[in-house]
């Protein structure tokens, strides 16, 4: 995607953060709803804060969404959930080499940057030592989209998932929690 250009970053503008959402699915892993500004406006209540930085050579843009948290005594940590968007480990050394910088730069009390990039190609533990990278355990629980045919009946359908999903189905309908068919309109996309 950066070719041979090294990107450079920014704080994204109040214009690009009111189409947040629309720049997240333009970036070249396809987008992810973790770096979108309702996954952003649900962290924040966790007392996470949000960060929309943009990440760009003359031609190329990415959207990045980084949740920041103090973590006492250490400093503040910098997760990017499902992200930086790219999709190739080379734009992901360039993106990452760029976020290093900044947040060193701009940002001294940071002790740890987590990225979670959809890097289509399998990566080796040496490519990632050479990089002085770490791969971590992932954090987010759903690493993969679930379709569900809609023509069975609801106990085949929960017969068809891992007995972890027939568990936090079966949770939430004990809470309370009721799925229910809205209207696909702006107003219901947009309820948090």
């Amino acid at each position: 995607m950066f070719k041979n250009d090294m990107p450079t970053i920014r704080t994204a503008l109040p214009g690009e953060i009111q189409y947040w959402n629309e720049l997240v699915i333009k970036n070249p892993d396809g987008g992810s709803f973790l770096q979108t500004r309702e996954f952003a406006s649900l962290k924040e209540k966790e007392h996470w804060e949000s960060r929309y930085l943009i990440i760009e050579t003359g031609h190329e843009k990415v959207a990045v969404l980084a949740l920041c948290r103090y973590v006492f005594p250490l400093g503040e940590l910098w997760y990017f959930p499902k992200g930086p968007g790219v999709s190739e480990y080379d734009d992901f050394k360039k993106v990452y080499q760029v976020c290093r910088e900044y947040i060193v730069k701009n940002h001294p009390r940071v002790f740890l940057m987590q990225c979670e990039p959809e890097i289509s190609a399998a990566i080796t533990m040496e490519t990632l030592r050479q990089d002085n990278l770490t791969l971590a355990p992932s954090i987010q629980s759903s690493s993969s989209t679930v379709i569900l045919p809609l023509q069975d009946s609801i106990e085949d359908m929960l017969a068809s998932v891992s007995k972890r999903a027939r568990y936090y189905i079966r949770l939430g309908q004990r809470e309370g929690i009721e799925a229910r068919e809205v209207e696909p309109t702006e107003d219901n996309f947009r309820k948090v």
